[in-house]
């Protein structure tokens, strides 16, 4: 009587051999596919085949080995399945978070169009603010905020008094605004 030697094995060791019999092969299908509670009496019982047989099979048909190699194939299986799944929640989520920041600077980016065409629209020399400063400041800075979501620059509070560090328009704006302000109470 020959064994089984899974190293010659034309197709995956899971699959039907040379060796197995149709009822020997549905009866390893079955052990197979109990998972690692399986054993030779549960197969035996289940499939209401002989022990004596089985345990015949198991050892010269190299189901150790088939099952070792299936689990580890389903294994794999699994766990390619699972990365791919949390990658696409992943990209779904990320191309919701776009979306909504997108959306969010549309907003802003509206908003600010009409405060600008109100502030064009007032005509003469004593034009009023349409914003008061504070208003001002807190709109860019959500703009700035907004700006850096986008591009996926870093969104922490800069020190307004390290010139060194990365400047944005509403920096600029708010340090012309103080520079002016000082020039004016001079």
């Amino acid at each position: 009587m020959a064994y089984f030697d899974p190293t010659t094995a034309k197709t995956p060791v899971w699959e039907q051999q040379e060796c197995d019999t149709s009822k020997s092969f549905a009866i390893f299908c079955c052990y197979r596919g109990m998972g690692p509670s399986r054993t030779l009496e549960k197969v035996a019982t289940q499939m209401k085949a002989h022990g004596g047989t089985v345990l015949k099979w198991y050892g010269t048909h190299g189901w150790k080995a088939r099952v070792a190699a299936y689990d580890e194939h389903m294994q794999t299986i699994t766990q390619s399945e699972i990365e791919l799944a949390y990658r696409m929640k992943v990209k779904e989520e990320a191309k919701k978070t776009v979306d909504l920041i997108f959306k969010a600077k549309r907003i802003v980016e509206h908003d600010l169009s009409v405060l600008l065409e109100r502030a064009e629209a007032q005509q003469g020399e004593n034009r009023e603010m349409v914003l008061d400063r504070a208003t001002a400041v807190k709109l860019l800075d959500r703009v700035t905020i907004l700006e850096r979501l986008t591009t996926g620059a870093s969104t922490e509070n800069l020190s307004m008094d390290d010139k060194s560090k990365p400047r944005t328009i509403k920096h600029i704006i708010v340090d012309a605004k103080s520079d002016k302000e000082e020039v004016d109470d001079e």
